[in-house]
């Protein structure tokens, strides 16, 4: 075959065409990511913020990871914390090498905590298990070891049974250091992240900046961004509900009643779920609420097979967009990835990537 052969000179520049056209538009794609690089907020904003992530590590994933140093810890120049379980700590390779500090500790752990209590705080927190385990939601998660040996994972005990260790932590690196956050992030393993997570922000006073959407008929519990004064009324509910008592009655303010089962339920006679136990708490605590748009949504992918079969409800689909890291995605909710891609849209037309883009309201909008 000679240098001069027709058809092999037109293979040769079909396929130097398609590879120059697949690395253009790879070249393209990073000045368009570059070009949008995460926000490192101005010095004169600078505050000590902590981030704790807690539960399940499930985001042990290349793209999750990268977004949330990207996107979270790098903006925010905060210090991680993690509070999670002993399985999901020896397969970490994301959260726990960059942490601050680290709780790891199973139902046993909280178990034990919970057979120091008196005999009545027992009785009366059993009471309250039976009750809600009448009721759809993930409050108690319907049962743990004290009532019928059943382990339930998913479950608003644990969870704050984490938050209160985590609030240790901070308060113990605080005392070592002599110096006090600013502001604390509560937050889960899991969200890919598509743009800066907001600031800065007003901290004066107890207030908390929590993303839109996903309220289950209280108020998105997933992540949170608090001030100081604000953390012990989010991170502090473990005792409380390990004691036995019943949540508090939310305001006449809210909303009183909400559909479930087709029916219409008091949500003061039927506080079933965490979120609806999140708002209550916080209105009862005079917490200020605000808002931001939703920039992050919950993903359904591990690094560890073992971990995805613990996702219920995921989807996958093909889905080509300049915000995404792959042509692939594997989401939770649909709305929730809906209104993230929707925000970053919203930041490229502004040309705002840091802008905080509030929504000055507790009212669910999706």
């Amino acid at each position: 075959m000679g240098c001069f052969d027709r058809e092999a000179c037109v293979n040769f520049c079909l396929v130097f065409t398609l590879v120059f056209f697949v690395c253009l538009v790879n070249v393209l794609s990073n000045i368009n990511r570059t070009s949008e690089t995460p926000c490192v907020y101005a010095r004169s904003h600078a505050r000590r913020v902590a981030v704790c992530v807690v539960g399940h590590l499930r985001g042990e994933n290349e793209d999750v990871c990268r977004s949330f140093i990207d996107f979270v810890r790098t903006p925010l120049r905060a210090h991680v914390f993690v509070a999670t379980t002993r399985e999901y700590a020896r397969a970490s390779r994301c959260y726990l090498p960059m942490a601050t500090d680290v709780y790891v500790g199973d139902l046993e752990d909280m178990d034990a905590v919970l057979r120091t209590r008196t005999a009545h705080e027992i009785a009366a927190l059993q009471a309250m298990i039976r009750y809600y385990s009448l009721y759809v939601g993930n409050f108690l998660g319907g049962a743990m070891l004290l009532e019928t040996g059943e382990r339930v994972h998913d479950s608003m005990l644990i969870r704050n049974f984490y938050h209160e260790h985590c609030h240790r932590m901070i308060r113990r690196h605080e005392h070592a250091t002599g110096r006090r956050y600013d502001a604390i992030v509560l937050t889960r393993s899991e969200f890919l992240w598509l743009a800066p997570h907001p600031w800065p922000l007003p901290l004066a006073g107890a207030r908390v900046y929590i993303p839109g959407g996903m309220d289950w008929y209280g108020l998105n519990d997933r992540h949170i961004l608090m001030s100081r004064a604000a953390a012990p009324s989010v991170l502090r509910r473990f005792n409380e509900t390990a004691a036995g008592r019943w949540p508090r009655q939310c305001p006449t303010d809210t909303s009183p009643y909400y559909y479930m089962n087709g029916s219409m339920v008091s949500i003061n006679a039927h506080l079933h779920s965490s979120e609806i136990f999140h708002l209550c708490e916080l209105l009862a605590d005079a917490i200020a609420i605000h808002r931001f748009e939703p920039r992050a949504f919950a993903t359904c992918t591990s690094a560890n097979e073992t971990f995805v079969r613990a996702f219920r409800n995921c989807t996958q689909l093909p889905l080509s967009s300049p915000f995404l890291p792959t042509n692939t995605v594997v989401f939770k909710y649909q709305n929730e990835l809906h209104n993230a891609l929707a925000t970053r849209a919203l930041m490229r037309r502004r040309n705002s990537f840091c802008e905080p883009l509030l929504i000055d309201n507790y009212s669910s909008y999706a």
